[in-house]
């Protein structure tokens, strides 16, 4: 129940309305949320490259580069809170990704998340990221062609870039959109279905 209300409050923190963005930006965060952003013309759904495998993937448009790479989940560099043998806490943070009524431990984390605007990283550190575990990136390819996991929208109309990234599937899953300013990092709105 304690954990249930710390994951809740966690979610309802990062909520579209915190972030310091016009009506109109988050208008566009709540359709890419909804999968109709790439409707919006100002919107423009970029593909990944230089992504190979399920493990990492490289966006670039305009002035901005991202690159976002998964590892195996490194426990032994962790703390890890428990109750009753379920995760649910890691570094003191609420876990997302983790089926904690479960008794999971993530299978994979995050290790590098890097944003970088005209050549320069973007001050974004793993205190923004860190907490999204097996999370669902690279490229997939099937019978119908290219599938990108997690996707980055350039906004033509306000020079910005929300990065959408999923995690986990089913009682576990979450997405996350990540929004950059031009030089800046604004915020994330987080969704838990």
């Amino acid at each position: 129940m304690k954990y249930a209300k710390k994951f809740n409050s966690e979610v309802m923190k990062y909520s579209v309305d915190s972030l310091p963005l016009t009506h109109n930006e988050k208008l566009k965060i709540n359709s890419i949320f909804e999968g109709s952003g790439s409707y919006d013309s100002t919107l423009v759904c970029v593909g990944c490259f230089l992504s190979n495998s399920e493990d990492s993937i490289f966006y670039k448009m305009n002035n901005y580069e991202v690159k976002i790479k998964k590892i195996a989940f490194q426990g032994k560099n962790h703390l890890i809170n428990r109750f009753e043998d379920m995760v649910f806490e890691i570094d003191n943070r609420v876990v997302f990704g983790v089926r904690y009524y479960k008794k999971e431990i993530p299978e994979t984390e995050l290790c590098c998340f890097d944003v970088l605007y005209n050549g320069e990283k973007i001050d974004f550190s793993k205190p923004h990221w860190g907490n999204f575990y097996n999370p669902r990136i690279g490229c997939i390819k099937d019978a119908l062609g290219l599938y990108c996991q997690t996707n980055m929208h350039y906004d033509k109309e306000y020079n910005n870039i929300y990065i959408y990234l999923k995690g986990a599937d089913g009682g576990s899953g979450y997405s996350v959109i990540f929004v950059f300013k031009k030089d800046k990092y604004i915020g994330k709105v987080i969704y838990v279905p």
